[in-house]
């Protein structure tokens, strides 16, 4: 029997596309798992099936997979678990047929609840699943109280980058990449004089507040605006005075 543990403070999630987890459990577990101690492990693309039993795959100090196998063809299938004594919560969520996602509500200490989607869209799927996620998530969150949401998987979003914006936009996502992140700045002639980097990133932030309330008009959004607002308003008086 495992002491249930006290919520951490940080979570740690290895995500990885596998392309077979029958063939690659090994090294996912020893030179990605166990290397990185990762808190939640998401695999994509684990080309499982109904014959394959539950059991299959536990690693030590690990939950069980939790597991979505594609009924229809070989190949697809996406695949969570976590250490014990992680807070997370297996979400009996109901998605648009044919889509490859599982939810779980997921609780760190002192801090709001996380909405984790763990997701897996084939390259020949089309928007469907990202605009289901654009519509639900903020049910969702609603539903299950949480405050956060992290979208964790492969989405092939570079097939369809329009659908994918629209999802990062209505939901102020931001995608987390591996490169130390970098743009370029040019001044525009209608730029005021005091206006500078820092200042035209919060306008910019204010902007797509607007756009996701204007879209989707919840509480939540609504209190994005405003707090990108002040924002803008801090941003502004300290461009001012420089």
């Amino acid at each position: 029997m495992v002491r249930p543990e006290r919520p951490s403070h940080k979570l740690e999630i290895l995500s990885a596309n596998v392309r077979g987890l029958r063939t690659n459990i090994g090294d996912l577990t020893h030179n990605c798992v166990l290397r990185y101690r990762a808190d939640v492990v998401v695999v994509t693309e684990t080309w499982l099936n109904i014959e394959v039993e539950p059991t299959f795959g536990k690693m030590h100090v690990y939950t069980q997979w939790t597991r979505m196998d594609h009924p229809e063809r070989a190949g697809g299938g996406v695949a969570v678990c976590y250490k014990e004594g992680v807070q997370a919560q297996h979400l009996d969520v109901v998605p648009s047929p044919h889509m490859e996602v599982l939810f779980f509500r997921v609780v760190l200490a002192d801090r709001p609840a996380i909405l984790l989607c763990a997701m897996y869209r084939p390259p020949r799927q089309g928007p469907a699943s990202l605009q289901y996620l654009t519509g639900a998530l903020d049910d969702l969150m609603l539903e299950h109280r949480c405050r956060h949401v992290l979208v964790v998987g492969d989405l092939n979003h570079h097939l369809e980058q329009h659908a994918y914006e629209s999802l990062q936009t209505v939901q102020g996502l931001t995608d987390n990449r591996r490169h130390v992140p970098h743009r370029d700045y040019t001044t525009k002639p209608t730029d005021q004089p005091w206006c500078g980097y820092r200042c035209r990133l919060a306008a910019e932030a204010k902007y797509s507040a607007w756009l996701r309330y204007k879209r989707n008009p919840t509480q939540r959004n609504k209190d994005l605006h405003r707090a990108a607002c002040r924002r803008m308003v801090v941003s502004s008086k300290w461009t001012m005075k420089k």
